[in-house]
C-alpha cells in the first residue's frame, strides 16, 4: 500500500512539473496558489534593474549641470567615472552628456555661420574641437566599465538560479516524504530561509522557478496531515505575517507621498513580502488575499491621482514655456532698420532667457524641442543683428568677389566642346550671377560688360555647332522618308523574316532624325510590324521578332538602361516562374494516383506545362538582350542574366 501511494505521489509531482512549463497550476482547493504566483513576475522588474525613474530626481541631477561650462563638465565627468560606482553616476554621466554635447553643436554652428558670413562656403567648413574627442575617450571608458558590471550582474543571476534549482531538487525531495519529523520541518523552514537570501535570478526562468518553489512548498504542507500540530502552528504564523502586512497597505494608503517613484517602490516591496510567505489555513487564504488585492487597488488608484497631478503641472510649466517663445518668435527682425531698435531689443533679451531658465527643465516629450526652439530663435536675432551691423560695409564688396569669380570660370571654360555639359554650366553660372546682388556702382558696368561678352562668346560658337548639327540630321531624315516609301511599295512576294531583318538594319544605317521628326520612326516600325502580320510564323516566333526589334530600338536610341533593366526584369521573372514549377512538380507528385480522371490534378497538369513554356519564352528573350553589351553601363550588374547550369539540368529532365 506504502508502495502504490509513493508510485502515485511520484506520478503526481511529474505531471505538475510538466504542466508548470506550460500554463499556471489549476488548484481547486484554494486561491492561494494563485495569488503567489501570478505575482511572482513583478519582483523581476526589480531584479532585472528595471526601476521606475524616479523622474523628479532626473530633473534635479540635469539641472544641476545648467550651469557648467563645457570643460568644467568634462572634469565631473572624469572625477566621477575614476572615484564613484558606475552603478551610481549613469543618470550624471548622462546628464553631463546631453549639456557637453549640446554647447559643442552651439560652439560648433556660431563657427560655421561665421565662417558662411565671413564668405565661406560651408562644404569647406572645418572645425577642431579637442575637448569631444576627450570625452568621447572618457565616455567609452564609462560604458566599458558599465559593461563589465551588467556582465558580472549577469553572471551573478546565473549563480542565484543554481542555487534556487538546488534549493528546488532537496525541497522536491522532502515534499514526496509522507513521513515529516520534526527535523524535516524545520529543514523546510531552513531552505525558505536560504531561498529568501538568494538574489534575483533570469527573469526568463523566474517564473517557472518560483511556481515549481511554490508547488513543493504546497505539496509538503498538505502531507503535513501527519502532524496537523506542525502544520496548523505554521499556517498561524503565515496568517500573522499576512495580516501585518495587510496593515502595511492600509498604512501606505493614508500616507502622502511626493514622488511617484517612492509610491511604487512600497507598493512591489509589499507585494514581495506577501509572496515570500508561506500558504495560510484554507479557510481564510481567499479572503485575505481578496483583502490585500483591494487595498492595493486602491493604492495603485491613488498612484494614478498623484501621477495625473504631476502631469497637469509639467503641461502648465509647458505652455508656459511656449508663450515666451511665442513672445520671441513675433518679433519681425525686418521691421528693425536702426541702431536705437537693435539695441532696445537686444537690452530684452536677457529677461526672455531668466524667465525661461526660471522654469526649469520639465519631464515632458515637447521639452527638449521647445529648448532647441528658443535657442535657435535667440541665435536668429544675434545673427540678424550681427549681420544688420557687417551688410553695409560687406555685402557689396562680398558680391563683387563672387562676380569677378564667375567671369573667371566663364573665360576658363568659353572654347569648351563637350557642348551639352558646357552649356549647362553656362546656364548655372549665369542663374547664379543673377542671384548675387548689387556691387559697388564704380565697378557695375564693366564687370557686368566683361561677363555678358564672354557668355556670348560662348553661345554664338555652341549656335555655329547646331547648325552644322541640324544639317546632317536633316539629311538623314530626308534619306529615311524616301526609303520608306520604296517599302511601302514591296511586293509581298518579296517578304520574308530575312528581308525585314535586313531592311531594319539598312534603317539604322541611315542615322538619327533631328528632334521633333520621331514620327517617322513610329510609322517606320508600325510598317514592319504589318509585314510580319502576314508571315506564316506562330504567335511566339512574330512576338520574339518584335521583341528584339524594340530592344534593338531602345538600344539606338540610346536608352541602355532601359534594355539592361528589361533583362534584369526577365532574369527575375525566370527564378520565380522556375520556382513556382518546381512547387507545382512537387505537389503533383504527393498524390499516389494521376487518374486523368481527377479535376485537381488535370489543372496542375495544365499550370506545369504552361510554366514550361513561359520558361522557355524567357529563356529566348534572355538569349537576345545577352547580345548587347552592358560593360559602359554605370548601374548594377550584380546579377546574372544566365540561368545557373543547375537550373538548365532542370529543365532537360522536365
Amino acid at each position: 500500500m506504502s508502495n502504490n501511494f509513493s508510485e502515485q505521489e511520484e506520478m503526481k509531482t511529474t505531471f505538475v512539473e510538466n504542466e508548470v512549463n506550460k500554463t499556471a497550476i489549476t488548484d481547486n482547493e484554494s486561491t492561494a496558489k494563485s495569488e503567489e504566483l501570478d505575482d511572482n513576475v513583478l519582483e523581476h522588474q526589480d531584479d532585472e534593474d528595471h526601476h521606475e525613474a524616479d523622474e523628479q530626481h532626473s530633473d534635479n541631477i540635469f539641472k544641476h549641470y545648467e550651469e557648467d561650462s563645457p570643460e568644467e563638465l568634462y572634469k565631473k565627468a572624469v572625477k566621477l567615472i575614476k572615484n564613484e560606482l558606475v552603478t551610481e553616476i549613469k543618470e550624471h554621466i548622462e546628464a553631463i552628456k546631453r549639456h557637453i554635447l549640446f554647447h559643442l553643436d552651439e560652439e560648433r554652428r556660431e563657427k560655421l555661420q561665421a565662417f558662411v558670413e565671413d564668405g565661406g562656403n560651408e562644404i569647406d567648413f572645418s572645425y577642431e574641437q579637442p575637448l569631444r574627442q576627450k570625452f568621447k575617450e572618457i565616455y567609452s571608458e564609462f560604458r566599458q566599465k558599465l559593461n563589465e558590471y551588467y556582465k558580472k550582474r549577469k553572471e551573478e543571476l546565473e549563480s542565484n538560479l543554481y542555487q534556487k534549482k538546488l534549493i528546488l531538487e532537496e525541497l522536491k525531495t522532502l515534499s514526496m516524504n509522507a513521513d515529516i519529523t520534526e527535523e524535516t520541518f524545520e529543514r523546510v523552514r531552513t531552505l525558505q530561509d536560504n531561498w529568501k537570501k538568494i538574489g534575483p535570478i533570469p527573469y526568463s526562468e523566474s517564473e517557472h522557478i518560483y511556481r515549481l518553489y511554490h508547488f513543493y512548498l504546497d505539496k509538503f504542507y498538505d502531507n503535513l496531515k501527519l502532524n496537523k500540530e506542525f502544520r496548523d502552528l505554521h499556517f498561524k504564523k503565515n496568517q500573522e505575517k499576512k495580516e501585518e502586512i495587510i496593515q502595511k497597505a492600509k498604512e501606505l494608503l493614508e500616507s502622502d507621498f511626493e514622488k511617484i517613484s517612492d509610491l511604487t517602490k512600497a507598493i512591489k516591496l509589499l507585494e514581495k513580502e506577501w509572496r515570500e510567505v508561506g500558504p495560510v489555513p484554507k479557510e481564510n487564504r481567499e479572503e485575505l488575499w481578496k483583502t490585500f488585492n483591494e487595498i492595493l487597488d486602491q493604492v495603485r488608484e491613488k498612484k494614478s491621482e498623484l501621477s495625473e497631478l504631476i502631469k497637469k503641472e509639467r503641461e502648465e510649466k509647458i505652455q508656459q514655456k511656449k508663450e515666451i517663445l511665442r513672445e520671441l518668435e513675433t518679433i519681425d527682425l525686418n521691421e528693425i532698420k536702426t541702431h536705437d531698435q537693435w539695441q532696445e531689443l537686444i537690452n530684452k533679451i536677457p529677461s526672455y532667457t531668466e524667465r525661461f531658465k526660471k522654469i526649469g527643465r520639465v519631464l515632458h516629450p515637447e521639452n527638449d524641442t521647445i529648448w532647441q526652439q528658443f535657442n535657435s530663435t535667440i541665435r536668429n536675432i544675434i545673427r540678424a543683428k550681427n549681420a544688420f551691423y557687417k551688410a553695409i560695409k560687406q555685402v557689396q564688396g562680398t558680391n563683387l568677389e563672387k562676380k569677378r569669380e564667375l567671369v573667371r570660370l566663364a573665360a576658363e571654360n568659353v572654347e569648351r566642346t563637350d557642348w551639352d555639359e558646357a552649356v549647362n554650366f553656362f546656364k548655372k553660372i549665369q542663374s547664379e550671377w543673377k542671384k548675387i546682388g548689387p556691387v559697388p556702382k564704380k565697378y557695375s558696368e564693366s564687370v557686368w560688360t566683361e561677363f555678358r561678352e564672354t557668355c556670348n562668346k560662348f553661345f554664338d560658337r555652341y549656335h555655329e555647332y547646331l547648325k552644322e548639327k541640324d544639317k546632317e540630321l536633316f539629311d538623314n531624315l530626308e534619306k529615311k522618308k524616301l526609303f520608306f516609301e520604296e517599302l511601302k511599295n514591296i511586293a509581298e512576294s518579296s517578304i520574308s523574316p530575312d528581308y525585314l531583318t535586313q531592311q531594319i538594319e539598312h534603317w539604322k544605317s541611315l542615322g538619327k532624325v533631328p528632334p521633333g521628326n520621331q514620327e517617322i520612326e513610329r510609322e517606320f516600325h508600325k510598317l514592319i510590324d504589318s509585314y510580319f502580320e502576314k508571315l506564316d510564323l506562330n504567335k511566339n516566333e512574330i512576338y520574339l521578332i518584335r521583341f528584339e526589334l524594340k530592344m534593338n530600338n531602345l538600344w539606338e536610341q540610346g536608352d541602355k538602361v532601359a534594355v539592361y533593366n528589361e533583362r534584369q526584369r526577365l532574369v527575375r521573372m525566370y527564378d520565380e516562374v522556375r520556382k513556382e514549377l518546381n512547387l507545382l512538380e512537387n505537389n503533383i507528385n504527393l498524390f499516389t494516383s494521376k487518374s486523368g480522371g481527377n479535376p485537381f490534378v488535370k489543372e496542375v497538369e495544365k499550370n506545369i506545362q504552361r510554366h514550361k513554356e513561359n520558361l522557355e519564352l524567357i529563356v529566348k528573350k534572355l538569349e537576345v538582350l545577352n547580345k548587347f553589351s552592358f560593360e559602359d553601363l554605370k548601374v548594377d550588374k550584380t546579377r546574372d542574366s544566365k540561368p545557373r547550369k543547375k537550373d538548365k539540368k532542370d529543365r532537360k529532365k522536365r
